[in-house]
């Protein structure tokens, strides 16, 4: 159980069963980085035949993945929480329908739920769902983390999962949001909890049973059990308040954090407990990208009582806050606990392996230590930009000529320290801007429109600096009408970018790569191989379409109608593709009256 050297990837979480596509997916996470939520569509739209991380750096399979299924995926995150990219792209334009900044529902405590609720549909019409539950956000970090994936369970009388505490948690995201949801994304979540209705989920092996936890959002859970014989919590992060509640509670205690976390809380807070940290070999220290987080990050209680384990994880820490006032959500696993239980995490008579093979002993140097003043300082910081990011923020568009000016109105938020802002597009030492009531920007171009704003806050007292940046969402105000449509011509700059993307909507992707391998890099060429034979790889799967994919005929048909507002666009299309796509266009409209 928990072995650290079993590895599983967001993207093979996500992915469709064979013969499924994704109808609806909604997901949740407290930080969020747009680059990363890129990985989500790509994973729906490319099955097994693509990794996700390489479709990143291909404008043509990015834009296949956003069209086919940005409109369906709503990810919900914590306002204020959203990471500032190392380098703006045009394709973040997609996303801005998708993500949704959220607060929870109590007052001071923050939204920290990290999971992914998914409806796939069979060719026949058939649905399924799965739910993924983690501890990791939607972020670039390198970090030990659990992921559980629960598969909907068929009727055949085996012990399962009740879907209804997911119900319930779905149901009370839109009223989190801190602006308001539109409308078709509250339909699609209604429709997901309307279907989960009666659903219920695969127990993995070996374990018995077990429960969803949704926690400050939904019903309210049942406290654990007042006494367990044998308690392991694994959290990054600790504080005294749940210590003190579990060491209350268990027999014998076994902890698994950071050194910075037990080095806060002091020797005295565990007493004799088993302490332990990762191996120095287990952190990730060569960490890249737009997030530093790494080492462990994982969130697991595994609680032992007579004969029977119960495991939680999920995004919940082992702090009093997540458990009392977070919106948080976990899975609940029961089995038996000689093989799902303390013993059997750590490997105990089984020559020590599992997950010990990866932790040393920890002993604590702090008696009574005191907060560290830098991190009230970053606090203090966090708290200001998530206040802010809920704070009203209007963003004007208006046209200057050929070009674009940017007005933007700062809501009556008292400053915190140095505050410098800037539309995300634009690099932000040159563009930003000091806070004032009002700023703008001038002779902008159409990718330099989004609402996506840059802010740097930067907080000095006492010798210590604090300097944080994070992306807000403003209210756009005058925005360019088919702004993302316009946006076209950032992916498509050649027939074989164009060709490839049409084979990618008529879904193969198979082809659309070995079509690219072949076809030559000449315009003219865009339906030829090298060799200079014909080849027409379009018409038999716009006839096989005809015949079993109507969806996919009116991707097509989207796509010829966004790349008709730019005639620059039409001239991309492959030589005597007009032939090919009007006999089938009218027969499918003929079919679908």
């Amino acid at each position: 159980m928990l072995a650290p050297d079993s590895r599983h990837l967001l993207g093979d979480a996500l992915r469709p069963p064979p013969g499924h596509v994704v109808d609806v997916a909604v997901g949740t996470t407290y930080s969020l980085d747009l680059t990363s939520l890129l990985t989500a569509p790509l994973s729906f739209a490319l099955h097994d035949t693509t990794n996700a991380a390489d479709g990143l750096t291909d404008p043509v399979t990015l834009l296949h993945a956003l069209r086919r299924h940005a409109e369906h995926t709503t990810v919900f995150f914590q306002a204020g929480e959203l990471a500032v990219p190392s380098a703006y792209r045009s394709v973040f334009a997609h996303l801005e329908d998708v993500a949704h900044g959220v607060t929870a529902p109590a007052a001071g405590y923050l939204f920290h739920p990290k999971l992914w609720a998914l409806r796939f549909r069979a060719a026949d019409g058939q649905a399924r769902h799965r739910v993924v539950c983690l501890s990791r956000n939607l972020t670039a970090d390198r970090s030990w983390d659990t992921v559980v994936k629960l598969d909907q369970a068929d009727q055949d009388g085996h012990a399962s999962i009740g879907a209804e505490p997911l119900r319930q948690f779905l149901r009370g995201l839109p009223g989190c949001a801190a602006r308001p949801l539109p409308m078709a994304r509250r339909g699609q979540v209604h429709d997901l909890v309307t279907s989960l209705d009666g659903v219920a989920f695969e127990v993995p092996i070996p374990f018995r049973s077990g429960d969803l936890l949704p926690l400050g959002l939904g019903a309210e859970p049942e406290p654990p059990d007042r006494h367990v014989d044998r308690a392991v919590v694994i959290s990054p992060f600790l504080d005294s308040r749940f210590v003190a509640w579990m060491r209350q509670r268990a027999g014998q205690c076994t902890w698994v954090s950071r050194a910075e976390t037990f080095e806060r809380l002091g020797s005295k807070a565990f007493a004799d407990d088993d302490l332990y940290v990762l191996q120095p070999q287990a952190e990730d220290d060569d960490v890249q990208g737009e997030s530093s987080l790494s080492g462990l990050h994982a969130k697991v209680l595994v609680l032992d009582k007579g004969g029977s384990a119960k495991v939680i994880t999920g995004s919940a820490n082992a702090t009093w806050a997540a458990w009392n006032g977070n919106a948080e959500f976990d899975v609940v696993l029961n089995g038996p606990s000689a093989s799902c239980g303390a013993a059997a995490l750590f490997g105990e008579g089984r020559g020590q392996g599992g997950l010990r093979t990866i932790l040393l002993p920890y002993e604590i140097d702090s008696i009574n230590p005191a907060k560290p003043a830098a991190e009230v300082l970053e606090e203090e910081v966090e708290d200001w930009l998530r206040a802010l990011a809920v704070a009203p923020l209007d963003l004007h568009v208006e046209p200057d000529g050929e070009e674009f000016y940017l007005r933007l109105h700062l809501p009556a938020v008292a400053q915190l320290g140095t505050v410098r802002i800037a539309p995300a597009p634009l690099p932000f030492e040159v563009h930003a801007k000091s806070w004032a009531g009002e700023l703008a920007w001038h002779r902008l171009t159409l990718q330099d429109i989004s609402p996506y704003l840059a802010v740097e806050v930067v907080l000095e007292r006492n010798g210590l600096k604090v300097t944080r940046r994070r992306l807000l969402v403003a209210d756009l105000h005058g925005d360019v009408p088919d702004r993302q449509r316009k946006l076209l011509a950032n992916f498509l700059r050649s027939k074989k970018d164009v060709l490839r993307l049409l084979v990618l909507l008529l879904g193969d992707e198979a082809a659309a790569e070995l079509f690219a391998a072949e076809l030559t890099d000449r315009d003219s060429g865009a339906l030829r191989n090298r060799a200079g034979e014909e080849r027409t790889p379009l018409f038999e799967r716009l006839v096989r379409a005809l015949a079993r994919d109507h969806a996919a005929l009116r991707r097509v048909d989207r796509l010829l109608a966004d790349m008709a507002s730019d005639p620059g666009l039409l001239d991309l299309l492959p030589d005597g593709f007009g032939e090919l796509w009007q006999p089938v266009r009218q027969v499918w409209r003929e079919q679908d009256r």
